[in-house]
């Protein structure tokens, strides 16, 4: 039980660490629509050394997105593994004798 449980919080932080860098890039995102953050979140300095050429396109979106979803499964999984782990060790789901008669 206790290794079930930490493998658990090992996933959820795995989890969590997959999901910082999305939030980050929503943060920046939204500062760069409405001009708040100026020239940090538009990356002005490193936008053509990404990409080579200022007129290309960079990955990184489709990344970020990637990285989202594989956190939110692992944090998902590894919530549904520790319940599963506490309920099983309490006795709810424990095999019952089940008494049955021939009519």
């Amino acid at each position: 039980m206790f290794v079930a449980i930490v493998i658990g919080l090992v996933q959820l932080f795995f989890g969590v660490i997959f999901l910082i860098p999305p939030f980050l890039g929503v943060i920046f995102f939204t500062l760069d629509v409405f001009n708040i953050g100026g020239k940090i979140s538009s990356l002005h300095y490193l936008s053509t050394n990404w990409t080579g050429d200022s007129n290309a396109m960079s990955a990184a979106p489709i990344y970020l997105g990637l990285m989202a979803i594989a956190g939110t499964l692992i944090i998902h999984s590894a919530i549904k593994n520790i319940i599963d782990t506490g309920k099983s060790v309490g006795g709810i789901n424990a095999i019952r004798e089940i008494d049955m008669e021939e009519n």
